[in-house]
């Protein structure tokens, strides 16, 4: 059985090579987030951001736009738990790189969760002093 960290990487090692082997990763990455959706409270902070970079890629990969249901729960599960853990007022150890994943997957997917996508800004605009250029610059666009 599959844990979370092993679920994101599947589903990033997935999206990384989607776009050469459609037909078959296509069936193992709807598996992959099924199964996934189970573990996201179990997810740290480089999980939750790797998977919700994958399902942008896989999303953007495949030409489905914004309400695609094949990755549509477990996009909303992630959003969900980030947004949660970032109100309740600890970082839970958000830093600079899976906060911009998290905001390039937003951008990519063209996400209207506003909630979401203000938590996840400000935590960012916190520590962008930490921020490296290449970190500042993927913020600004994602913004």
């Amino acid at each position: 059985r599959l844990q979370a960290r092993q679920l994101a990487n599947l589903l990033w090692a997935v999206a990384a090579l989607y776009a050469h082997h459609k037909p078959v990763l296509g069936a193992l990455s709807v598996q992959a987030a099924s199964r996934a959706e189970d573990h996201v409270v179990e997810m740290v902070p480089q999980e939750l951001a790797a998977t919700a970079w994958a399902l942008a890629v896989l999303r953007c990969s495949s030409g489905a736009e914004g309400g695609c249901t094949r990755w549509g729960k477990l996009d909303t599960l992630l959003e969900n738990e980030v947004q949660n853990r970032l109100l309740e007022g600890d970082d839970h150890g958000f830093h600079p790189r899976e906060l911009c994943n998290v905001l390039w997957a937003c951008a990519a997917k063209r996400s209207s969760n506003m909630p979401f996508m203000g938590a996840v800004a400000i935590r960012a605009l916190d520590c962008l002093p930490e921020f490296t250029p290449q970190g500042q610059s993927s913020f600004a666009w994602s913004l």
